[in-house]
């Protein structure tokens, strides 16, 4: 519990690539903030609706007094809130950061990580206790209660031994593995000729400067997108104004479907290529989003998705008719809550996940990247991507194996130590020949 505890909260103190934007670090309105005794938030609820207004979307939670209030995108109550009251730090509901409104900044400190424990315990239902994170707060030296710790669990002598990358295939042939997560990011696609977002020169925000943007990032800010939705748009109508056929790594989710040994899989992609690649819905949480289905920003009305689609070919802003406020795809921008589809699965990584497989993805982006804290500690997590996440440095298990190397690479790899090449070997052809017979509409 621990090791998880200081990895959740190693992202939360991360450098500042972690974030959207740099938040600030030596805020001096916490101190009156009085957040070494958190009894008064135990009886808060997340999600939960504006005092005010009842507006159940955009909510923050006042730090000092629990007051919640929607958001200046609302009907501005919290802001309302904090200028009457002179409580200015709240925390978002929807991706747990903390602002402060005196410093006009989003902000992060020692003295804030107790507060954002406990919220993340509320929004996804853990049953863990404010003991425990007490108890978590004291060992990264913040100042709280002394609690005597339970001596950590220790795990059997058999588990000890660090699993290799065939003892891993081997969990899966047996059947002793047979709900398996898979967890992917843009490393996935950039085969598919789709740009990962952080890889240095070639990745999507490297490539931004163009856009005359106030940072990289701004381009999925909801706040920037009211004001200036061109820059998405110029940049949808490069990434999907055309055709993209899966990966091998699609596929091979498809296949782990197939098998029936697939419990889930959370992309963090928003292109789709898993539904192109022939998985079920049913089997697929798009965390972040997805293109197909699009609302506006301000009265949520569901919008015409092929006149969308055009919009975005020639990077033209839709704009709502009622509203004249743009239209958006329904991805996840920064601070936007993820789909309700999330939050609904989470207890099945907990309680039912035996295997997680993590590809293509850096694990830099909260909520998601907190999902291999979630894992059990007896069921093997595989790696595959070209570095270790950084995030798990403080919570590598025995059971762990880092694979490393190019996705497709490491796939094709770990497909003939399943024996599974016939099967797989089917699939790509039925792949090959779809892009044979569109090749005029397909991006290679």
């Amino acid at each position: 519990y621990q090791r998880r505890v200081h990895g959740i909260f190693k992202i939360f103190m991360a450098e500042p690539k972690f974030f959207a934007v740099n938040p600030k670090r030596d805020c001096p309105h916490i101190s009156s903030h009085e957040l070494k005794d958190l009894t008064r938030f135990s009886r808060i609820t997340i999600p939960a609706e504006c005092v005010e207004c009842k507006n159940k979307e955009e909510c923050w939670m006042c730090v000092k007094c629990a007051y919640v209030g929607c958001s200046q995108y609302k009907n501005g109550h919290m802001k309302a809130h904090a200028d009457k009251e002179k409580h200015c730090i709240t925390v978002s509901y929807s991706d747990l950061s903390f602002w402060c409104y005196e410093c006009d900044s989003y902000i992060i400190s020692n003295e804030l990580i107790g507060l954002l424990k406990l919220c993340q315990e509320k929004k996804f239902k853990d049953e863990n206790s404010v003991k425990e994170i007490t108890e978590a707060m004291a060992s990264l030296g913040v100042k709280q209660p002394e609690i005597k710790k339970e001596e950590e669990k220790k795990l059997p002598e058999e588990k000890k031994k660090a699993l290799t990358i065939e003892e891993v295939a081997e969990k899966i042939k047996s059947g002793e593995c047979k709900k398996i997560v898979v967890l992917t990011g843009a490393g996935i696609s950039v085969a598919a000729g789709i740009p990962d977002f952080r890889t240095p020169g070639t990745g999507l925000y490297s490539q931004l400067e163009k856009y005359n943007l106030p940072f990289p990032e701004a381009v999925f800010a909801l706040e920037f997108f009211r004001e200036n939705p061109l820059p998405f748009y110029k940049l949808s109508s490069e990434m999907f104004g055309k055709k993209y056929l899966p990966t091998k790594v699609h596929y091979f989710i498809r296949l782990l479907a197939e098998k029936k040994i697939l419990l889930r899989n959370y992309t963090q992609n928003i292109d789709n290529l898993e539904v192109d690649a022939g998985l079920k819905e049913n089997l697929l949480i798009q965390c972040h989003g997805t293109y197909t289905t699009s609302h506006c920003i301000e009265c949520k009305e569901l919008k015409n998705q092929d006149k969308m689609m055009e919009c975005l070919k020639k990077a033209e802003p839709m704009m709502c008719e009622k509203c004249n406020l743009p239209v958006k795809p329904d991805i996840v921008f920064f601070g936007e809550q993820l789909p309700k589809k999330f939050f609904e699965h989470l207890d099945e990584i907990e309680n039912e996940c035996d295997m997680l497989i993590v590809i293509g993805s850096s694990l830099q982006v909260i909520p998601v990247s907190l999902i291999p804290y979630k894992i059990k500690e007896q069921a093997p997590r595989l790696i595959i991507n070209m570095e270790y996440p950084e995030t798990l440095e403080s919570d590598k298990r025995p059971v762990d194996v880092f694979f490393q190397g190019n996705c497709e690479t490491k796939i094709v790899e770990l497909v003939e130590k399943l024996g599974w090449k016939e099967d797989f070997d089917k699939m790509m052809k039925e792949r090959d020949e779809y892009a044979a017979k569109n090749l005029s509409l397909i991006h290679i």
